[in-house]
C-alpha cells in the first residue's frame, strides 16, 4: 500500500492534471501589488489561496491560474521573506479533508509564485517578458492579468500606464483586469480627476471597484431576504410604516499604527461614503427584478439623498488619537492639533416619494469598545397594537457581530413568519440591546465566506455586479463631498471620548438637526440667532448696502434663517408671503435647506414668484421654472396654486410680460433672492440689456447671437421692480464670483448691471469671504 503522503500527492496532481486539460483555453496570471502590505497579510493571499483550491475541486470553475506574481517597490530580499512564510501562514478552506491534503495544497499554490519588484518602468517590461515566457507553449490559449492594486491610491495611475503600456495583450487574445482598493478619490473632484486619469490607459470593462462590504455573507443576504418576502413586506417597506432605518458599522480597534493614512481620510471617507451608504442603498432602493439592474436601482435611490450639513452631524475623536499619530510619526504642533474625526453620527433624507421624512442614521467610529455592524429597520408602533406588544416591530440585519458566531437576521415577534433560506438555522433569542422587552427570532447563516474571496472569485470570471461602477461612485461622493467641504471651511464641534465616556456622544435629533446633549442647552441661542449680526461694516459702508460675509454652508444657513423670520412674521399675521426665487445655482444650498426644514416654514402661505425665465418649454434643463420645481417645489408642501410661473410650460414667452406684471401690481413682494452673475449681470438684465422704462416690472429681452449664454429670449424682473421688493437678497455665494466684487467694491464696475443695487437699503448681499480681504 502507497504511504498516505505519497498517495495525496498523486490524488492532487491527477486533479491539477484534469484541471489543465479542463481549462486550456483560458489562463490567468495573478500580479498583486502591494504584496507585502497589511491588507495583503491579512486577506489578499488567502483570498487568491482560496480561489486556486476552489479551482481545483470544481469543475469548469473559471481559467486556469498558472502564476500568482507578488509585487511590491520593495527589493526582493524582502519579498523572499514574504514568500518563505507564505505557506505557514495561509489557511486551507472548508472541506479539505485532512492536514496532509491541506500542506500539498499550499506547496502546488507555492510553486505558482514569485516574487516581483515594480519600482520602475524597466521592472514592468521585464515582467512583461517574464509573463510572456510561461504563454509561449499555448499558443491557442485566451490569457488573463489580473491586477490587484493594495497600494495608495497616488500610485493608481502610474501602475495604470505602466500595465497599458507594458502588460496589455498584443498579438494574442487576452484580457486584463485591475482591482483597485479604496478610497477612490477623496471627494468628486478628486474622484472624476483620478478616474479620468486612468481612463486614458484602461477601458471601463477593465475597472473593478473593490468595496469588500458588497462581498460579506451578511450583506449579500439583505437583497435575498427582501426578494423572498416581497409579497409580505412590499406593502410595509415605506414613510407610512416605518420610523427610521439606523446602518452602523462599530469598531473595537483604534487606528494605532495606521494614522498616516486615517488622518489625511478620517471617518467620513474611510466608512461613509462607501460600506454605509452601500448598505442603506441595499435596504431602501426598488428591488431590482435583474441581477444586472443592481447598479441602476442604487444610483436611481442614491440620486434621491440629499447631501448632509454638518448641522445633521455629531463628530467625535477619542482621546488618545493625538498621541497614537506621535507614535506613528505624524508630526503635531499646538497651531495645528488634528481634529480628524474618528467618530461620526449622520443623518439623511430622500426625496424618493416613498421614503419622503424617513431619517436614515449612519454611525460609525472607532475606539467603541464593540464590534459590531448592523442595519436596523425599525417600524413604526402603528403597526401593532398596543394589546399585542409595547415595542416597535424591527427587522435587523446583522452583518458581523462578536455575540454571533455568523451573519445573521433578527426580527421581532410581529415578523415570525417571513421566509427565509433554507441554508439559514433559525432560533429564539432574548431580549438585545436594540430593543424594550421583547424576544427576537435569529437566522444565522449556516455557510459564510471570505468577502474578499468571493470579489476575487467574481474580478476572474469578469462578473462586475459586486463592484462600484463609475457612475455610482460619483453618485456617492456627490453626496457626501459637501459635507467634507464644509468641515474643511469651519471649525466644528469634537466631542472627545473615550471607552468609558461613550455616552458624551448621545444627542437628540430635531428634524434633520442633530445635537449633542452636552451641548443642548445652546439650541436656544442658537435659533434665535440675529441674521445681520456678523455683517461686515467695512465692506456695508463700500457697498452702502448690508453685507453678511461667511462661507457658501454659513450664507445658506443665514438666508434659511431671513426667510424663516420674514415668513413667521406674516404667519402671525395671518397674511400670505411672497417671494421671488431665481433658477441658477447660486441658490443651491438655500433650497436644500428649506427642503430639510420645511416643518418649520408655513408653506400654505407662501407664494413663489420668478425673478426671470428663459423661453423654453418646462422640461428643457433651461428652464428656470423646472430647476426650482426640481430642488425645492416637488419636496415640499407649497399648493400648487400658490406657484406663480412667467410663462406656460410649452415655453410660449407671447404675452408672458403683460399678464405676470399685472399679476405682480396686485402683490408686494415679501423678499427677491438674486444670484450674482460672472459678468456681474443680475437675473435676466446683462450689460446689452435695455430695461430702463420706469414703472415696468417686468422685461421681454433679447440677447445678442454672440453672447455667451445658451437661451437668448427671456423674460426677466426689471430693476424698478427689483427694487420695490420689500427685501431684495443679492448672493455672491462662490468664489468664481469673486472678481465681479472686487470690482464693485473698488469702484471699477460702473459699468455692470449689479452696481444698480449698491446704495441699496433694502439689499442685503450675501458675499463669500474668500472674496473679501478686510
Amino acid at each position: 500500500r502507497l504511504p498516505m503522503k505519497i498517495l495525496l500527492t498523486v490524488i492532487v496532481s491527477l486533479v491539477y492534471t484534469c484541471s489543465l486539460s479542463r481549462s486550456q483555453l483560458c489562463k490567468v496570471h495573478v500580479i498583486l501589488l502591494g504584496a507585502t502590505g497589511d491588507l495583503a497579510k491579512r486577506y489578499l493571499w488567502s483570498a487568491i489561496f482560496d480561489n486556486f483550491v476552489e479551482q481545483l475541486r470544481s469543475d469548469g470553475y473559471g481559467c486556469e491560474l498558472i502564476s500568482v506574481t507578488a509585487a511590491s517597490r520593495e527589493p526582493h530580499s524582502k519579498g523572499d521573506d514574504i514568500l518563505a512564510a507564505l505557506e505557514s501562514t495561509l489557511q486551507c478552506p472548508e472541506g479539505v479533508e485532512s492536514t496532509e491534503q491541506c500542506s500539498m495544497l499550499k506547496m502546488h499554490f507555492s510553486e505558482l509564485v514569485s516574487y516581483h519588484r515594480l519600482k520602475h518602468e524597466d521592472d514592468y517590461l521585464l515582467l512583461s517578458d517574464k509573463l510572456h515566457a510561461m504563454d509561449e507553449n499555448c499558443a491557442d490559449c485566451i490569457i488573463g492579468k489580473l491586477f490587484y492594486l493594495s497600494v495608495p491610491p497616488h500610485a493608481y495611475s502610474g501602475i495604470a500606464m505602466n500595465i497599458h503600456t507594458y502588460l496589455r495583450p498584443k498579438d494574442a487574445p487576452g484580457w486584463i483586469r485591475v482591482l483597485f482598493e479604496k478610497p477612490f478619490g477623496s471627494d468628486i473632484d478628486s474622484a472624476m480627476a483620478l478616474h479620468n486619469e486612468i481612463g486614458q490607459y484602461l477601458n471601463e470593462d477593465e475597472i473593478y471597484r473593490i468595496d469588500h462590504y458588497l462581498g460579506k455573507s451578511g450583506v449579500k443576504q439583505i437583497l435575498q431576504f427582501r426578494h423572498l418576502n416581497k409579497q409580505i413586506l412590499g406593502g410595509l417597506w415605506n414613510k407610512e410604516h416605518i420610523s427610521h432605518i439606523e446602518v452602523a458599522t462599530k469598531e473595537r480597534l483604534d487606528c494605532s499604527g495606521r494614522t498616516k493614512f486615517y488622518n489625511q481620510y478620517g471617518i467620513i471617507r474611510d466608512v461613509f461614503q462607501n460600506h454605509l451608504t452601500e448598505m442603506l442603498s441595499l435596504v431602501a432602493m426598488d428591488l431590482p427584478t435583474d441581477i444586472n439592474d443592481e447598479d441602476e436601482c442604487k444610483i436611481k435611490f442614491l440620486s434621491t439623498l440629499f447631501p448632509p450639513r454638518l448641522h445633521s452631524a455629531v463628530l467625535g475623536q477619542y482621546e488618545s488619537y493625538i498621541s497614537h499619530l506621535e507614535a506613528d510619526g505624524v508630526q503635531q504642533n499646538a497651531q495645528n492639533i488634528s481634529r480628524t474625526p474618528t467618530y461620526a453620527c449622520v443623518v439623511l433624507f430622500s426625496s424618493a416619494p416613498k421614503w419622503r421624512g424617513v431619517p436614515f442614521i449612519l454611525t460609525s467610529g472607532k475606539n467603541l469598545g464593540i464590534k459590531s455592524s448592523y442595519i436596523r429597520v425599525v417600524f413604526k408602533s402603528s403597526l401593532v397594537s398596543p394589546q399585542h406588544s409595547t415595542c416597535c416591530p424591527e427587522i435587523v440585519f446583522v452583518i458581523q457581530d462578536n455575540l454571533f458566531e455568523a451573519p445573521g437576521i433578527l426580527v421581532t415577534e410581529y415578523f415570525s413568519d417571513l421566509i427565509y433560506s433554507e441554508q439559514w438555522n433559525r432560533h429564539i433569542i432574548d431580549t438585545m440591546d436594540f430593543t424594550c422587552n421583547n424576544h427576537f427570532y435569529l437566522s444565522v447563516a449556516s455557510v459564510t465566506n471570505n468577502a474578499y474571496t468571493d470579489l476575487l472569485a467574481s474580478a476572474l470570471l469578469g462578473d462586475k455586479n459586486k463592484f462600484v461602477s463609475t457612475e455610482r461612485l460619483f453618485v456617492l461622493w456627490k453626496i457626501w463631498s459637501p459635507l467634507l467641504e464644509e468641515i474643511e471651511l469651519t471649525n466644528p464641534q469634537i466631542q472627545y471620548y473615550s471607552e468609558g465616556t461613550l455616552e458624551l456622544l448621545n444627542y437628540k435629533r430635531i428634524g434633520p438637526k442633530l445635537h449633542l446633549l452636552q451641548s443642548f442647552s445652546e439650541l436656544e441661542r442658537v435659533l434665535s440667532f440675529d441674521v445681520l449680526a456678523e455683517r461686515s461694516e467695512v465692506i456695508s459702508d463700500a457697498l452702502q448696502s448690508d453685507v453678511i460675509i461667511g462661507n457658501r454652508f454659513e450664507l445658506a444657513d443665514k438666508l434659511t434663517l431671513l426667510v424663516r423670520q420674514l415668513s413667521s412674521q406674516a404667519a402671525e399675521n395671518s397674511v400670505p408671503f411672497h417671494m421671488a426665487l431665481p433658477g441658477g445655482r447660486s441658490a443651491d444650498l438655500f433650497y436644500h435647506n428649506l427642503v430639510l426644514e420645511q416643518s418649520n416654514f408655513p408653506w400654505d402661505l407662501v407664494h413663489v414668484w420668478q425673478v426671470d425665465e428663459r423661453c423654453v418649454p418646462y422640461l428643457s434643463p433651461h428652464s428656470n421654472l423646472h430647476n426650482i420645481d426640481l430642488k425645492l417645489l416637488q419636496l415640499v408642501p407649497v399648493p400648487r396654486a400658490n406657484i406663480h410661473p412667467i410663462i406656460d410650460h410649452h415655453g410660449n414667452c407671447h404675452d408672458a410680460v403683460s399678464k405676470y406684471e399685472s399679476d405682480l401690481h396686485a402683490e408686494s413682494l415679501d423678499l427677491i433672492v438674486l444670484g450674482l452673475g460672472k459678468d456681474g449681470h443680475i437675473a435676466s438684465l446683462f450689460s446689452s440689456v435695455q430695461c430702463n422704462d420706469s414703472d415696468v416690472l417686468m422685461c421681454h429681452v433679447n440677447l445678442p447671437e454672440s453672447y455667451p449664454v445658451h437661451v437668448k429670449e427671456r423674460i426677466t424682473l426689471t430693476f424698478d421692480a427689483i427694487l420695490k421688493g420689500k427685501v431684495v437678497v443679492v448672493l455672491a455665494v462662490d468664489d468664481s464670483k469673486c472678481d465681479v466684487i472686487k470690482m464693485l467694491l473698488s469702484g471699477s464696475g460702473s459699468h455692470l448691471p449689479a452696481t444698480k443695487l449698491l446704495h441699496q437699503r433694502n439689499v442685503i448681499w450675501y458675499i463669500n469671504k474668500k472674496c473679501i480681504h478686510v
